[in-house]
């Protein structure tokens, strides 16, 4: 069993000379995977890790590696580690398990709210059901989800749509 646990990293820090120069030796997954992970520390681990080809941003890197004489050790850590996150994120589990943080709406800063909205229609209104939705789509379809979570997703109407995707896709062994 490994765990994969990480803090993500976001790649903001990165110098628009290096992008300029992603951009100029047309490395166009490494600039997608650059562009994903920006503003990560907000969204943290509900950001979706969608339409990179990882192996051909691996790829990317080691041209860009050998090409760039100026690449300073700092970008190329932190490159690597963006990689890293992504290959982690990418991945399908047998188990997931979580205790998810509990904001409604109210607490989420526009950025957040405009996120969720766009990546998890059906669980916007609080980080508790946007972390269930994400569960879903990280767990391989034979795997088992735990969380601890409140009761309000199974009451509340703007959780309806939620509510239905479970039912009628997924089954729930015990619920406490």
């Amino acid at each position: 069993i490994e765990i994969n646990t990480l803090s993500i990293q976001e790649s903001n820090s990165l110098e628009d000379g290096i992008i300029d120069s992603l951009k100029s030796h047309n490395l166009l997954e490494l600039i997608k995977l650059i562009e994903l992970f920006d503003d990560a520390k907000e969204y943290g681990s509900i950001l979706k890790v969608e339409g990179i080809d990882i192996e051909k941003a691996e790829e990317e890197f080691r041209t860009f590696e050998r090409r760039e004489a100026l690449f300073y050790g700092e970008e190329k850590r932190l490159l690597k580690t963006l990689i890293k996150q992504a290959k982690i994120m990418l991945q399908k589990y047998d188990v997931t398990v979580t205790n998810p943080p509990y904001m409604g709406n109210a607490g989420m800063t526009e950025h957040l709210k405009k996120y969720l909205k766009n990546n998890y229609p059906n669980s916007e209104k609080d980080m508790m059901t946007a972390f269930m939705d994400l569960a879903f789509n990280i767990t391989k379809v034979s795997g088992i989800i735990s969380m601890i979570n409140l009761p309000s997703w199974m009451f509340l109407s703007s959780f309806e749509d939620l509510r239905n995707f479970i039912v009628n896709n997924k089954t729930i062994i015990n619920l406490v």
